[in-house]
This record gives structure tokens, C-alpha cells and sequence, in this order.
């Protein structure tokens, strides 16, 4: 039975033909990592197998992916192959759709070791920026930095190495800002070496800028008149030698704080000199007794705030000191008379936004104060350009968690941020104990829909989380499952997939025509799965995707069959000639309920067969193969050999009943032989 299935196998992948020139495409999207699963997508005549064939830089062909493309046409390969398992060396290779040359589409796609991508038609090149610049403290300089091609789209710029505290870079226009202030120039010139970077995907370009900072020239004044010499009167602590001009004082603080040499040295040679005086900062409050080391200073803050008690005996003993300023938080910015107690600050920067005239009042009797800090908000966090006003901004989350190229993207371009802030959604519940990572998360939200005793627990326990939150999704995407489980314009409803009722149409105000905004870097888009669905047959058959028997198959595939290479290649093979028919078969049961009953009895058996397959060691090839032919054995036997054997078994009993003679046939018997002398068993009756 195994070389029948392994026929057929080979017969499915010897029949791989390219598809009609006339529709064929091939594409690589994105950016692959060495343990990504390379996909390619393209398009092909519907129905008809196609392949994807990779050479080497010497122009062997080395792999061959496989797909059928769909109604539509698209198509995606299939397997789970991933980049380090293709590509065995630096170089560039080539990905050609079918197995003729002649006018094929096809890729060049460089792997440096790393990463694999397709080779950009563009290039990204700077133009020169000139070399040193200077600049006095206290002055502006800008420049705006340029890339040689001025049609190209999509080009992020930024500032690496020695950056200077205070420049910046506009990630869109490369427009360069900086004013430096007085300790970061000096007489002599201090010096800022820097590279200014463009990137747009996988390429980027980079220049070094050195800029020089001067001390700012002193005014000219009046000329002294004569006076008396005064009294001598002690002059000011002059900075000690080792204090360097342009460094900023608090390094040499820090150092005396956390390097008990540097303070040892410090104190023999400077006695009677604290370090904030001999760098010229002002000494900083003494924190109480009460200020325990590593307890978060806000505590006391909130207690001065909500404990009178406390309030009062701290205003007692520690006169004239803020409760800021003894747990060694800054000063907070004082709330504006017009922020009235009780209301929601959030009331006032949605003014601030919406209302024109409000913002205008305000910058112009609190300039330099903002909206948040005015009314005790923290200041939010901007909105990089790539987040587009009217995305759902769970989008942007779920590609980050599900695509390593656009994770990293985002990592090196928004380094310190969230992707969570980046977006503006608040960050994620962490996942409780009992959640396992590695388990669908629909499994806990179908046991908190199923299980009263489950949903009551959960409940307890986690006052304020969503089941969605918990298992590490969102109600959002789950609904978006259920939606693509029946298929496009229905939804699963009861175990049925019905159309959901349009919403009412509601007369509202036209939408403003949208303000230009300048060019922001693209994330490469997102990839699908590579692996198909679920089992759409024994999922139409038991009417929900987390059905027990549809789970069973779906550990049977991810856990054992995908864990082992033997086991990825005939799921390659089969899901190939599986997904050709079973959306048609699947489609069917739903509109006859009928036949949705046969089809369900008739799988019980191969079901409870496959289950085999979860006795497999995880991983292990001889498991999962012994396993695999157990299960195949069994079903081929119930599906086959007893159909046939039951028909050969028919067939013979109808073949002898017309031999043998009918009652009343007139029927001779042979001469010399006697009729039989009739018995208790033969004669009818007895006596």
C-alpha cells in the first residue's frame, strides 16, 4: 500500500507543468531570515500545477517548490523549506517559474548569509554633503541631506555613530537641525564625528560629517572706568584641571558616585571641594531618612498627595522642601488655573486637537508648555509616518509578532519604542501561567464560550483580562478567523455559515479631503501562511473548525507529520492533490445537510485511525513513519481491500445460487443414484 501512495505521489509531481505564459508572474516579497520558509506567490492557469526552480550562481538547479494555483489564478508554494535549507553560500541565485527557460518569468535574489531577497531595481546613493562643518555655540546649523535618484520613494534617514546631544534628522526629508549649546563648544573647537545614513529596504548608503563647535565669541562692552580697588572678597571655586571644556559636568558626578577610585583621588586632592561645586553644579537636596534606597520615589509622592496625615507631618519636619525635591524627582510643572479639578484632563488635549481657537489661546498665554504637561498628562509618544490615519492599528501589531523582516525593521528604525506606543495601543496583558504558548488560542476562547465551570474560574482569577487578551490574541482577529473559515461574504453562525445582515446606512457629514504628508519608509509587506488551512472537509463535516476531531487532525499534522522531513514532504504531496478538490466537496456540505451526515460517517473510520499518529514521538523519523504506514494500512483496508473483498464475496454467492436447481424444475437425478431417505433434519417435521 506504501508504493501505491508513494506512486502517486511521484506520478502528482511529475505532472508539475508550467502555467500559460499569458498569466504566469512570480514574486518573493519581503526580506527571509535563515530559519524563515521561503514562499514565493505568482500566477498560473487555475487548476494546473506549476513549480518554481532555484540555480545556484553557477547555474545548477539545486530546489524545486512546488503550487496550484487557484480559482483565480494566484498561487503560493507549498513546504516547509526554509532560506538556510536553499541557499548553501553567498551569491546570487535564481528563482524561474517552470522548467523551460525560454520566456519564463523569473527572480534574482542575493542571499549574503543571512538574508535572502530579491535584488532591487534601484540604488540608493547620497549625495555629498562637503566634509567638516563648523558652527558656534548657540547657532543653528541645518543641511538637508539628498539622494542622487530624486524620483525614488520610500527613503528613511538617520544619524549614526558620535551623534550629538540635541541634532536630528528627519527621517522623510533628511532635513539636519542643531543647535549646540555652550558646554558642547570650546575655544580651541570641539570636534562631532558622525555617518548620515539612507536606507530604503535592503540597501543603504552612508556618509561621514564631522562638525566643529567654537565657543561663542564674548560682546564687546563699555570701557571700564577708574574706581577704587575694592576689598578683597572670596573669589569663586575656579573648575580644577581634570574638568575638560564641552564634557558635560554631570559625567564626572556620575563617576565620583560609582567609582570609589575616582572619589578616593577626588577627595584627597580637592579637601574640603564637593564634586557638584568643583564642576560648577549646584548641590543637590539631601534625601530624608525616610527615603528608602530602591523604593520607587513616586510612592512618596502619591502619599503626600492622597495621606493628609502624612502631608502634614512631612510639611512639619521638612520645612521649606518640596516632596519632590527630598525623593529626588523633579519639580512638576504647575496645572494652568483654567484645568478645572474632577475633570478629565484627556477633555482638554481633545480640545487642543479638535478646536482651533483653543489652541491658539493656549500657545499664546503658556508658550513653551504643552497641552499634556499643562494639564498633568505624559506626553505621548508620536506616531511614527508609516502608521497610516484609518489602519487598525492591531494590523501593525500582528505583523510585527508574525514577520521577523518587519520586526527587525521596525527594531532598527524605532529603537526604545514599543510597538505597542509606536501605534498607540496600550500594551499587551502578559499571558497567564496556565496559557501554553505553543496551543492555538482559540482553544481557551472555545472552553470560555463551552465550559460554565471554566468561564467561572477564569473569571475569578482574572478580574479586568478577556478570555482574547489572556490567550494572547484579540476578538477582532478571532471573528476574522470564523469569517475566513466559511469563506468570503459569510460568517459562522450556530455551526452554519449564513450572510450577515448589512449594517443600516446612516446620512453623515463628508469626510475632509485628506492633507498631503511627506513620503514615509515602507515596510515590506506582509506574507501569508505557507502552509495551507485547516481540513476543510472533516471542518464543513463537523461544522466548526475547533470541533474535537478537527483539532486531533490538526495536532496529527503540526506536531507529528510537519516535525520530521519525511513527514513535510508527503504532507507537500498530499495537500497538493488535496486542496484541488476539497473546497468544492466542503462547499457542498454546507448547502446539503444530507449529505454533510454521510460524509461525516464516512470518515469516522480513517479519524479514528490517524489518531494513531499521536502515539509518534515528536521528531522522530521511525515513529512517525511506522505510525504513518500503520494509519495508512488500516485505512486503505477499510476503504479498499473490504469494499473489494465484500464485492468479490457477493459476487461469488450470486454466481452460486444460479447453479443451483429450483424446486419443481423437473429436474433429473444422475442413474444408480438414490433419493436421499428423508431424516429429522431434512424432513419437514418429526415422525
Amino acid at each position: 500500500m506504501r508504493a501505491v501512495a508513494l506512486g502517486a505521489f511521484l506520478a502528482l509531481a511529475a505532472g508539475l507543468a508550467p502555467a500559460s505564459e499569458a498569466q504566469q508572474s512570480l514574486t518573493l516579497d519581503g526580506v527571509f531570515g535563515n530559519d524563515d520558509v521561503l514562499v514565493f506567490r505568482g500566477t498560473g492557469e487555475p487548476g494546473i500545477a506549476v513549480s518554481v526552480g532555484i540555480y545556484s550562481p553557477a547555474g545548477d538547479h539545486i530546489k524545486l517548490f512546488s503550487a496550484i494555483p487557484g480559482p483565480d489564478g494566484a498561487f503560493e508554494t507549498l513546504g516547509q523549506l526554509t532560506v538556510s535549507d536553499v541557499f548553501g553560500a553567498r551569491g546570487t541565485y535564481e528563482a524561474r517559474l517552470g522548467l523551460t527557460p525560454d520566456e519564463a518569468p523569473s527572480l534574482r535574489i542575493e542571499y549574503d548569509g543571512q538574508r535572502a531577497y530579491v535584488v532591487p531595481d534601484y540604488v540608493v546613493d547620497l549625495v555629498p554633503m562637503g566634509g567638516n562643518m563648523s558652527v558656534e555655540a548657540g547657532e543653528a546649523l541645518s543641511f538637508t541631506a539628498k539622494i542622487t535618484d530624486g524620483s525614488l520613494r520610500g527613503v528613511v534617514y538617520g544619524l549614526e555613530g558620535n551623534v550629538p546631544a540635541g541634532a536630528s534628522i528627519g527621517a522623510s526629508d533628511g532635513r539636519f537641525a542643531w543647535i549646540p549649546v555652550p558646554l558642547q563648544g570650546s575655544a580651541q573647537g570641539s570636534a562631532y564625528t558622525f555617518d548620515v545614513v539612507a536606507t530604503k529596504e535592503v540597501l543603504e548608503d552612508r556618509q561621514s560629517v564631522t562638525v566643529v563647535v567654537f565657543a561663542a565669541a564674548p560682546e564687546p562692552g563699555p570701557e571700564p572706568s577708574p574706581a577704587a580697588a575694592p576689598d578683597p572678597a572670596p573669589s569663586d571655586v575656579a573648575p580644577p584641571a581634570f574638568v575638560e571644556p564641552g564634557v558635560d559636568p554631570q559625567q564626572y558626578v556620575d563617576r565620583y558616585e560609582s567609582e570609589p577610585a575616582f572619589r578616593q583621588w577626588f577627595d584627597e586632592n580637592f579637601p574640603g571641594v564637593t564634586i557638584h561645586a568643583a564642576v560648577g553644579l549646584p548641590e543637590p537636596v539631601p534625601r530624608p531618612a525616610f527615603v528608602e534606597p530602591g523604593v520607587d520615589p513616586q510612592q512618596y509622592v502619591d502619599r503626600y498627595e492622597s495621606e493628609p496625615a502624612f502631608r502634614q507631618w512631612f510639611d512639619e519636619n521638612f520645612p521649606g522642601v518640596t516632596i519632590h525635591a527630598a525623593v529626588g524627582l523633579p519639580e512638576p510643572v504647575p496645572r494652568p488655573a483654567f484645568v478645572e479639578p474632577g475633570v478629565d484632563p484627556q477633555q482638554y488635549v481633545d480640545r487642543y486637537e479638535s478646536e482651533p481657537a483653543f489652541r491658539q489661546w493656549f500657545d499664546e498665554n503658556f508658550p513653551g508648555v504643552t497641552i499634556h504637561a499643562a494639564v498633568g498628562l505624559p506626553e505621548p509618544v508620536p506616531r511614527p509616518a508609516f502608521v497610516e490615519p484609518g489602519v487598525d492599528p492591531q494590523q501593525y501589531v500582528d505583523r510585527y509578532e508574525s514577520e521577523p523582516a518587519f520586526r527587525q525593521w521596525f527594531d532598527e528604525n524605532f529603537p526604545g519604542v514599543t510597538i505597542h506606543a509606536a501605534v498607540g495601543l496600550p500594551e499587551p496583558v502578559p499571558r497567564p501561567a496556565f496559557v501554553d504558548p505553543e496551543r492555538d488560542p482559540r482553544y481557551y476562547v472555545a472552553r470560555y464560550d463551552a465550559e460554565p465551570a471554566f468561564r467561572q474560574w477564569f473569571d475569578e482569577n482574572f478580574p479586568g483580562v478577556t478570555i482574547y487578551e489572556a490567550a494572547g490574541t484579540n476578538e477582532s482577529a478571532m471573528n476574522r478567523t470564523a469569517f475566513g473559515q466559511c469563506g468570503i461574504g459569510t460568517r459562522l453562525v450556530g455551526g452554519e455559515c449564513v450572510a450577515p445582515d448589512p449594517p443600516p446606512i446612516e446620512a453623515g457629514p463628508e469626510p475632509p479631503e485628506p492633507e498631503p504628508k511627506p513620503a514615509a519608509p515602507e515596510p515590506p509587506p506582509p506574507p501569508r501562511d505557507p502552509r495551507p488551512g485547516g481540513c476543510l472537509i472533516a471542518t464543513a463535516a463537523h461544522g466548526s473548525e475547533m470541533s474535537q476531531q478537527v483539532q486531533m487532525l490538526r495536532e496529527v499534522r503540526d506536531r507529528t507529520l510537519l516535525s520530521t522531513a519525511s513527514g513535510a514532504g508527503f504532507a507537500d504531496g498530499f495537500n497538493a492533490l488535496y486542496y484541488s478538490f476539497s473546497p468544492a466537496v466542503a462547499d457542498a456540505q454546507r448547502e446539503s445537510p444530507l449529505l454533510r451526515e454521510a460524509i461525516r460517517a464516512l470518515i469516522a473510520p480513517m479519524l479514528l485511525y490517524l489518531s494513531v499518529m499521536t502515539l509518534a514521538e515528536e521528531g522522530s523519523e521511525a515513529h512517525v513513519v511506522a505510525a504513518g504506514s500503520a494509519a495508512i494500512a488500516l485505512t486503505l483496508g477499510t476503504y479498499v481491500a473490504a469494499p473489494v473483498l465484500a464485492a468479490a464475496g457477493a459476487a461469488r454467492l450470486v454466481r452460486s445460487r444460479r447453479r443451483r436447481p429450483e424446486a419443481g424444475s423437473g429436474a433429473r437425478r444422475p442413474p444408480g443414484r438414490k433419493p436421499p431417505s428423508p431424516t429429522l433434519f431434512n424432513s419437514g417435521g418429526v415422525g
